[in-house]
This record gives C-alpha cells, sequence and structure tokens, in this order.
C-alpha cells in the first residue's frame, strides 16, 4: 500500500538509506556513511518501512509449518 505525503528532502534521504538496508547493504556501512554510530539503530531505524516484507515472511513460515519437515 502507497501512502501519500509531504514529500520533502528528509523524505527521500530516509527512503533512500532503508532502500540501501532493504537491498542488503552492510549495516555498519550505511551507519558509518550517515553518520550513526549502532547500525543496529540505523537497521531498526530504516526497515519499519516495509511491512509487507514481515507479512510475507509469516506466509512463508505459515506455508512451511503446513508442508511439514523437509526431507
Amino acid at each position: 500500500m502507497i501512502r501519500a505525503f509531504n514529500f520533502t528532502p528528509r523524505a527521500s534521504e530516509s527512503l533512500a538509506h532503508a532502500l540501501r538496508c532493504k537491498l542488503g547493504q552492510d549495516a555498519k556501512l550505511i551507519a558509518d556513511q550517515i553518520g550513526h554510530s549502532d547500525p543496529a539503530f540505523t537497521t531498526r531505524l530504516y526497515t519499519h518501512l516495509f511491512e509487507d516484507d514481515r507479512q510475507a515472511a509469516g506466509v512463508n513460515l505459515a506455508e512451511a509449518f503446513r508442508k511439514g519437515p523437509a526431507n
């Protein structure tokens, strides 16, 4: 779902950092480049935007339980 919001330079910067996290770039590298001392903070701050990933993970987990153990 796409929500309308006031797209500011700060919002575009935040989106860019979030996309870097989603693409799997190293959290320590991102944190260093944007001035965060703690990569865990960077990860928490910028990965909350992808609710669809959480929902997909739940679906995948539910599917795995339905199928049972892999042989």
